[in-house]
């Protein structure tokens, strides 16, 4: 409190806390569709453009980097990117 005093403006103080972590916990759907897991290939533009389309539909798409394979799981992918057919295409990660 007071601290507007130096500033020629006495007034209590005021603020608020919030917990980042609770907050996030709250916001989890149950329903909703985790992450779509994406190799790293910058220079392959179909993957860009596919990549960009996806994310503008409010996907979540995560581009594994090279030497990352042990921590997959952290990334919370429930689909992945695969090249078929002259087409990047979003499958499970289970097929």
């Amino acid at each position: 409190d007071n601290i507007g005093r130096a500033f020629g403006r006495l007034r209590p103080a005021t603020g608020f806390s919030l917990d980042l972590r609770a907050l996030a916990e709250l916001a989890k759907l149950e329903d909703a569709h985790l992450g779509i897991l994406a190799v790293y290939a910058p220079e392959d533009s179909l993957l860009q453009e596919k990549i960009a389309i996806l994310r503008g539909q409010n996907e979540r798409v995560v581009v594994e980097l090279p030497g990352h394979e042990s921590t997959r799981q952290e990334l919370e992918c429930d689909r992945k990117m695969v090249f078929r057919s002259g087409a990047w295409e979003v499958i499970s990660i289970e097929e």
